[in-house]
């Protein structure tokens, strides 16, 4: 295949060893895909341009092949449990926080209004499914995942406490 003569590789094949950053949507996923970027693959904040930190930690739902950089990768999901994901760092943040977030950034992508009690409803269609249903799916952790959780609000107040807990998750020294 042409894909692989160029060293893409199909999404869906990782390793066990790869790490998946999960979170529901507007819970610091991308700005932790930039900072594993960083702990990673050494990129630079400042010169490193977001298209090449999506290269080094590619976005799961973005696109269908992937370059390997490292023998390790890393992934970003919004994703529910998967048995494909054997190690998860689960970014927490607050659940309210996340809903006005979240209904701002809806609003702007569905060019379209919604009031708060709509937005939360029950009845709410939302993707991939809503904040509790998520937290709750990722805590039973029922495939087992080698999983640690990342509390959003402990990343902002103490980043560099957080990133040592993620550096000794994935054994980077």
């Amino acid at each position: 295949m042409a894909l692989r003569e160029e060293g893409l590789t199909p999404i869906g094949e990782t390793q066990p060893d790869d790490i998946f950053i999960v979170g529901y949507p507007k819970s610091g996923n991308t700005w932790f895909q930039i900072m594993a970027s960083v702990l990673l693959f050494g990129a630079s904040v400042e010169a490193t341009p977001f298209t090449l930190i999506r290269e080094m930690v590619p976005d799961l739902s973005e696109r269908k092949y992937y370059l390997r950089h490292s023998r390790r990768m890393a992934f970003k999901s919004h994703a529910l449990p998967n048995e494909k994901f054997k190690r998860v760092v689960y970014l927490l943040r607050d659940g309210r926080d996340v809903m006005v977030s979240y209904r701002h950034y809806r609003q702007i992508v569905d060019k379209c209004a919604y009031g708060s009690e709509q937005f939360v409803s029950a009845d709410q269609s939302l993707w991939p499914c809503h904040w509790a249903d998520h937290v709750r799916a990722w805590s039973e952790n029922c495939f087992g995942a080698e999983l640690i959780f990342i509390r959003y609000e402990d990343l902002v107040k103490n980043t560099a406490r957080e990133l040592r807990r993620f550096c000794d998750f994935a054994a980077l020294r």
